[in-house]
């Protein structure tokens, strides 16, 4: 078995049945392409060094499930969390039953001037210890940022 602290992986699996449900032992995990090979399911307590994540092609669904992953879990190492949808995100059925509230980005959060895309900020918590993380949805990318 290969083991690493950073996978980069562009994976296609033809046999839609087919799930990896074993643990990777990441730090840093890029799944390019599609992720749906891949149990997504419990990763973030499956993967318990995992620090920064990034999946592609992901349904509103899917990336609903990560976030209440992290508000459900335990203490995640996760600190950045970055969800690529297969078309754009919905607001409503990625939030659908996430409590969040509104977040007022400061200078330092501002990202580059004149996209012109429309952005959703919000600021979630977890459960376990109340930690907080801020979540922005820009059309087809969610980024997630915790902060202590």
């Amino acid at each position: 078995m290969i083991k690493s602290a950073s996978y980069t992986l562009a994976v296609n699996v033809d046999d839609k049945n087919y799930k990896f449900q074993r643990a990777l032992g990441c730090k840093i995990l890029n799944l390019h392409y599609r992720a749906d090979w891949l149990e997504i399911d419990n990763i973030l307590a499956r993967e318990k060094n995992l620090f920064d994540i990034s999946l592609y092609m992901l349904s509103d669904s899917q990336a609903n499930g990560m976030l209440k992953q992290w508000i459900n879990g335990n203490r995640s190492n996760v600190m950045f969390m970055k969800l690529y949808a297969e078309d754009t995100f919905s607001d409503a059925e990625t939030f659908k039953d996430i409590v969040s509230k509104a977040w007022e980005p400061s200078e330092k959060d501002e990202g580059p001037e004149g996209s012109g895309e429309t952005e959703k900020l919000a600021c979630i918590r977890r459960k376990c210890d109340g930690q907080m993380a801020k979540v922005k949805i820009i059309s087809n990318r969610l980024s997630f940022y915790f902060f202590g």
